[in-house]
């Protein structure tokens, strides 16, 4: 019956815009994207972004919500039949990033910024929030551009930005799951920490430092082999850059990099014991400070 009434609703609204719809609550469900629970426009925010992305012919349309965090929903959208994600944070109203302070040190602001960003207040919270996204932004960017695991990023938006859908396999529609909900075989925990290992090196060649890496915010796709044909390997995606630092500029430096760092190989111990980091954070962090991590 549930599903006589959706069907009948979108049938209704089948043909409005998207401008004639987007304050509505829309459920669709469909098979093909069981990870999707509903489109809908949460805030006048994200409805404005939805806009500029179609009217800059970004995407086509928005398919809907593929998951929700404390402070960002990720959704799924259309451009030519290709997946696309969007990734929207919600407004800040009464909220904050915890820790904020640690991972913006270093960050530039103009000077009324700043002070409203000290005080919190409602605009200041605006600021923070800005920060926070175009920061995200220019970090995916940067070490997509150097060719590190991260989605590619198309475009950003107000408090939107688009970029690659990870799929969990090529040519997939369903999304990869996060390293955490994922078992690994021995081999393949050992080239997951050799392969992040590299990347946080190649982070810090570019002076980013992820700040917040864990299980949760690394994906993990299928990618076809470049040594056997018809086979498939998984290869991890580093994901949520917001919180990235500049070790150049930021006190607290050594203690992210040794966070990222640790976080990892004790996640990754748990299917080999004997992945060791070999003294990464104090060797990297030498050469760093050296001027030799070329």
């Amino acid at each position: 019956m549930a599903i006589m009434v959706i069907c009948a609703y979108w049938v209704l609204i089948a043909g409005y815009t998207l401008s004639e719809v987007t304050t509505k609550t829309i459920i669709w469900e469909i098979n093909r994207y069981l990870p999707v629970r509903k489109i809908y426009m949460p805030d006048t925010s994200f409805e404005k972004d939805i806009k500029a992305f179609i009217d800059e012919e970004l995407i086509d349309d928005v398919v809907g919500e593929l998951k929700s965090g404390k402070e960002a929903t990720v959704y799924l959208a259309h451009k030519n039949n290709q997946l696309l994600a969007i990734k929207h944070y919600r407004p800040m109203l009464g909220r904050h990033f915890a820790n904020a302070a640690k991972y913006r040190e270093g960050r530039f602001m103009k000077e009324r910024d700043a002070r409203a960003f000290v005080k919190r207040s409602r605009y200041g919270r605006q600021v923070a929030q800005v920060s926070w996204i175009k920061a995200e932004y220019s970090m995916i960017w940067r070490l997509h551009n150097h060719k590190l695991p991260v989605p590619k990023p198309i475009a950003h938006k107000g408090t939107s930005i688009l970029m690659e859908f990870i799929a969990d396999k090529p040519l997939s529609e369903s999304p990869a799951d996060r390293l955490i909900d994922v078992q690994l075989t021995q081999q393949e925990a050992k080239h997951f920490h050799v392969t992040l290992m590299r990347a946080i090196v190649g982070m810090m060649k570019i002076n980013i430092i992820h700040a917040d890496l864990s299980a949760y915010n690394i994906l993990v796709r299928h990618v076809d082999s470049t040594t056997e044909k018809n086979k498939t390997i998984r290869e991890p995606v580093i994901i949520d850059f917001p919180q990235a630092v500049d070790p150049r500029s930021n006190k607290a430096a050594l203690e992210l990099l040794e966070h990222d760092v640790n976080t990892i190989t004790q996640h990754l111990q748990k299917y080999d014991k004997n992945i060791d980091q070999h003294n990464l954070v104090s060797k990297l962090w030498n050469l760093f400070t050296e001027g030799k991590l070329g």
